[in-house]
């Protein structure tokens, strides 16, 4: 059987225990104590006043913050989060506010050729679109603008290895005419010698 409790306080401690009676009145000896916790029924705004009292368990709760917070530093201003240290976490989701970079495969995309980035690598140390390292290291990287910014590199990467495969299968259709060529200039040698 099943048993409903109606009107519990949210965010509440509640032990439970069964007594049975028989028609007789006879009680039988108390059953196995039951702890119940409610859950909160809203989050409880994390704040100065409550920050450190010992009847909050932030533990055990959501935990909202309106504000920047800072853990092991000074909160930065521009940021909601600011944590001097790493961070472990099992997936971190990165909702980006531009675009994707699957324009890289619109005709109208211009591809930069291997010239232009071989001239930019040379003469910067670096990829096209990509930040320095040092421009990195003053400023750090937003992890969505870096994921997009990769990701537009391996398209272009794909692009430049579509190229070379034609060029490949181009060379290797010259390559076998060529041989066919060389062959019969031998043969006609060999003729001639005779």
């Amino acid at each position: 059987p099943s048993f409903s409790v109606t009107g519990l306080t949210a965010d509440t401690t509640y032990y439970f225990t069964v007594l049975a009676y028989d028609l007789a009145g006879n009680v039988s000896l108390q059953g196995n104590i039951l702890e119940v916790q409610t859950t909160a029924s809203a989050p409880i705004p994390y704040t100065s006043a409550n920050a450190n009292l010992s009847t909050v368990d932030w533990q055990a709760k959501d935990l909202f913050v309106s504000q920047q917070v800072g853990i092991a530093t000074t909160p930065h201003e521009d940021y909601k989060l600011t944590i001097a240290g790493k961070v472990i976490a099992e997936g971190v989701k990165v909702a980006l506010q531009g675009s994707w970079p699957d324009y890289v495969f619109l005709k109208e995309y211009r591809l930069p050729s291997l010239e232009e980035v071989e001239s930019h690598i040379l003469n910067k140390g670096h990829l096209i679109d990509l930040p320095s390292a040092r421009n990195i290291k003053l400023k750090g990287i937003d992890l969505g603008e870096m994921d997009a910014l990769l990701l537009k590199k391996i398209e272009e990467l794909t692009l430049y290895i579509l190229q070379q495969e034609k060029k490949i299968i181009e060379l290797q259709k010259i390559n076998g005419d060529l041989k066919i060529l060389a062959d019969r200039i031998i043969e006609l040698e060999r003729k001639m010698e005779e």
